[in-house]
């Protein structure tokens, strides 16, 4: 499948800007400085002008920033399908947001083909699975991606895990809402942009977690055992994750080398959750886009619930080529 980013719209934290999001770490940094009512200084990337009332009013608050709140905004879009990538919901949460968002935005819900995705940062990897199964019915599809840790953040300073005074390691978090319309080929000879060449999937217990990230590096490899791997874009803040593939980056050898790059795009825009898996797909999309990459490409999202998604990458130039 190629794909090809025609538009999109990023809010991360209190930044707005385009430009300076989607060339992170290149560009001026996020604002995380965050000061409690009892004084207390956290590094966080929360916005100061949404509901503190409860998480769905935020997200819809959050969400109406984007160019989805009304039929009019909406118009160039109406003829695409929707992939909703949300945060982990259990079956009844997961109703009453759909229920919410079809109120708030019900043109968004027009469209046949519409999915909705609650897997955190690893809807992303399940909803190109499901965008394959499409083929040739749907040209354009377009992502929205959204969530906030707002209403996480007193257990996670309970439990010592934010950044502040005493502690300097730990999780930024943040909130981010991500649309983009992306153009999908499944014509690999004709087409140029990103090629998304495998797309694996599994889900995992904290206890199994190693296991399942080295059965998809796994999976990875043996699928493709000539290309070296160019650029890694692996979870960062959070540590159980990040030692998770650590302890499963032996399966990667042979594959790798001194020159291959490690992101972790979440230390520079705090962990957005399940936005996570968009932004770092625009992130390389941009960088191919600009010359900065060349390669082969793998992304690895892991959600809070531990699903698990692995993308392998490539970008095509004329008549199919790989720029490297």
């Amino acid at each position: 499948m190629i794909i090809n980013v025609l538009e999109s719209e990023l809010i991360v934290g209190q930044c707005d800007n385009q430009m300076q999001l989607i060339n992170l770490p290149y560009t001026e940094g996020l604002n995380f400085n965050l000061q409690l009512p009892n004084g207390t200084q956290l590094v966080s990337g929360m916005r100061s002008d949404l509901s503190a009332k409860c998480k769905l009013t935020r997200i819809i608050e959050l969400l109406s920033k984007l160019p989805i709140t009304d039929a009019s905004a909406w118009g160039p879009y109406q003829h695409n399908p929707v992939f909703w990538l949300l945060p982990n919901l259990a079956p009844e949460m997961l109703t009453q947001w759909v229920n919410a968002l079809h109120q708030a935005f019900p043109h968004c819900f027009e469209h046949p083909n519409g999915r909705i995705f609650p897997m955190g940062s690893a809807s992303l990897p399940i909803a190109f699975d499901a965008a394959k199964t499409m083929g040739s019915r749907v040209d354009s599809i377009v992502f929205i991606a959204v969530d906030s840790l707002y209403f996480d953040m007193p257990e996670l300073y309970r439990t010592g895990q934010l950044i502040n005074a005493d502690i300097d390691e730990g999780i930024r978090p943040s909130e981010a809402a991500i649309m983009t319309k992306v153009q999908v080929s499944t014509e690999e000879k004709t087409s140029l942009g990103l090629h998304v060449t495998d797309v694996f999937q599994d889900a995992a217990t904290q206890v199994q977690l190693t296991q399942s990230i080295k059965r998809l590096f796994t999976q990875l490899t043996e699928q493709d055992e000539s290309s070296l791997l160019k650029q890694l874009y692996f979870p960062g803040d959070n540590q159980s994750t990040q030692d998770s593939w650590l302890n499963a980056y032996e399966q990667l050898a042979g594959k790798i080398d001194q020159d291959t790059q490690i992101t972790q795009t979440n230390y520079y825009t705090g962990n957005i959750g399940a936005a996570a898996g968009l932004y770092n797909l625009l992130h390389v999309f941009n960088r191919y886009k600009e010359q900065a990459l060349s390669g082969v490409s793998v992304q690895l999202e892991v959600s809070e619930q531990r699903y698990l998604g692995l993308l392998r990458y490539e970008w095509l130039g004329c008549s199919g080529e790989s720029n490297g």
